[in-house]
């Protein structure tokens, strides 16, 4: 019981609180229970685009798209997606969803730089990262958030970003 043949390039996993392992994969995204895999789609959206993904506490999946953040609820019979704009009017290619380690989220952007939005997808007011406070660049391409709560900001051209309280240091 393996991926389809054209689902067999892996763009990233999860693992769901249900013990359940998430895959993000050019044709969309699948879920394997430990027997076999389900190919997930929800009404509406293939789920093609997805390029990160992040299990939540309440079995949910934060999707990092081309076209924004997704929050993806499954209850074992259907999906249901919900989508949030981080800009307003414009569309945010996202790279990769964090936890914050306090019930929020970041999403490393293409070229919106870092932006902080919580559980019900609103952004954080005076959250977001990008060069005018100092990040080396907007096209982010990972992070990670360490065990003392520091943000590492993988960049496109501008090497690491840690990012402590209001403060960068590059590496």
């Amino acid at each position: 019981c393996a991926l389809a043949p054209d689902a067999r390039t892996a763009i990233d996993m999860a693992i769901a609180g249900d013990g359940a392992l998430w895959v993000a994969t050019f044709t969309g995204v699948a879920r394997f229970n430990g027997r076999s895999f389900e190919r997930i789609i929800a009404a509406n959206d293939s789920l093609k685009d997805v390029r990160s993904m992040l299990a939540d506490a309440d079995g949910g999946l934060w999707l990092g798209r081309r076209a924004g953040v997704t929050r993806c609820a499954y209850d074992g019979r259907e999906a249901r997606v919900f989508t949030f704009p981080l800009v307003v009017g414009e569309q945010v290619s996202v790279n990769q969803v964090i936890s914050d380690g306090g019930g929020g989220f970041w999403a490393a952007t293409s070229a919106h730089g870092a932006i902080r939005f919580t559980r019900n997808g609103a952004v954080v007011p005076s959250s977001r990262i990008t060069t005018s406070q100092g990040l080396g660049t907007n096209e982010l391409m990972c992070a990670v958030r360490d065990r003392r709560g520091d943000v590492w900001f993988g960049t496109r051209g501008a090497g690491l970003a840690h990012h402590r309280g209001d403060a960068f240091k590059y590496y």
